[in-house]
């Protein structure tokens, strides 16, 4: 393990909750929005800097994605094969803010310089080794380039040094393959950065960053890990200004509940990894081609094994959007949808012009009813089968009175 520095704080998680000798999930959190060295920073500017200034969406997504772990409520974190241990959360963004804990406390994130990334990885990785059943989680937003086909993640102090500008930023690949041969259970990687080539820097051979280890051999073949890029090679990941990015919030949305296995309509809903890979892809896919805005493609570059992550205690929601062709049928509908597993669970919405989306349906089976007011269409009641991770909004055809 690297010693911290002199006068550096103790490498620590925010949250820590590991019951020694028993299997845990041990999460590792990197948001930076700050960059000192880049466009606008506070620092001397890199000459490296590839154009690239300073970003809002990253230390918004990181927090959002550390309170779903740490913070009770909603559809929280459940693995009883490896409960949640400990939440390692490193921020750098414009104005360091307390991060709320559990009871009220309070704590202020370290900031993500690559001194502090190290040290904490060097925390996080001697927690991971503690059991060989323990799951390790790595989440990463901030900026990504592509350097001789490798992505390096850049740290809040990128371009510290003049002559090796990547020493403050993170050799991914080094990392995930290095961390393969130190431990066997579960893994997972969510790196929400883009995937650029910078033109102008085209001559870089090596780029010097840190991979934190010294890799020697292949990676074990038969281990489970699971590593998604935000964007695939050349392209670029979206953020929304002061708020999660598209792929976080993607993320949060299929490790609640849309990333369980779309088949599973008994029983235990299971978040797995292999079925959260299918789910991010599913849903990113129908942003891509329901939403305005540029046009984001996931990059799945490991999916090796089925790990269990997050068992729901019960069925996940999913988005539902009732839908009639032709369009102007709906205006004409008393609609009703009634839970065929559970009959007392029954909404209604009176006519209206425009689709329905009904909040908080759970997956299951439906019956949706439908009655017209006017004679142009015969009313009448179909299934509705709500599966993981949707959303459902495949058109019904009403029947026609003539």
């Amino acid at each position: 393990m690297t010693l911290p520095f002199s006068g550096a704080a103790p490498a620590a998680p925010i949250w820590d909750q590991t019951t020694p000798g028993l299997p845990h999930t041990h999460v590792f959190i990197i948001g930076v929005g700050k960059y000192r060295h880049l466009l606008n920073g506070a620092g001397v500017l890199a000459r490296r800097n590839m154009g690239m200034g300073q970003l809002t969406s990253p230390p918004v997504s990181a927090r959002k994605l550390a309170e779903w772990f740490i913070q009770p409520g909603g559809t929280p974190y459940n693995n009883p094969d490896a409960p949640l241990g400990s939440v390692f959360l490193l921020l750098s963004e414009q104005a360091s803010a307390p991060f709320p804990l559990p009871g009220g406390a309070t704590v202020t994130p370290p900031d993500a310089t690559i001194d502090n990334i190290e040290r904490h990885f060097d925390a996080w990785l001697a927690k991971v080794k503690e059991h060989p059943n323990n799951i390790a989680i790595f989440y990463y937003c901030g900026h990504g380039v592509l350097i001789q086909g490798d992505l390096v993640l850049l740290a809040e102090d990128y371009g510290a040094k003049p002559r090796q500008p990547f020493d403050g930023a993170i050799d991914f690949e080094t990392l995930h393959k290095g961390m393969a041969l130190e431990h066997a259970g579960v893994q997972c990687y969510f790196i929400d950065a883009c995937s650029n080539v910078p033109v102008s820097d085209l001559d870089i051979e090596q780029s010097g960053a840190r991979g934190f280890f010294t890799v020697s051999a292949p990676p074990p073949s038969q281990q489970t890990m699971l590593v998604i890029r935000a964007a695939a090679p050349g392209n670029t990941a979206y953020g929304i200004a002061n708020r999660p990015s598209r792929f976080t919030q993607t993320l949060l949305d299929c490790l609640q509940g849309r990333g369980c296995h779309p088949t599973r309509l008994g029983g235990n809903w299971v978040v797995t990894t292999q079925s959260l890979a299918f789910s991010i892809s599913q849903v990113l896919a129908w942003l891509n081609n329901n939403q305005k805005g540029a046009i984001q493609f996931p990059n799945i570059t490991r999916n090796q094994g089925v790990g269990r992550l997050n068992l729901l205690t019960q069925p996940p929601v999913v988005p539902v959007k009732v839908q009639f062709q032709p369009d102007s049928a709906i205006a004409d509908a008393s609609l009703t949808l009634t839970s065929r597993d559970n009959p007392a669970w029954v909404i209604s919405r009176a006519p209206q012009p425009n689709p329905w989306q009904p909040a908080d349906v759970r997956a299951g089976v439906y019956e949706l009813s439908a009655s017209f007011r006017t004679s142009l269409y015969r009313d009448f009641s179909e299934n509705l089968i709500v599966i993981p991770p949707g959303p459902i909004e495949e058109p019904f055809y009403p029947p026609s009175s003539s």
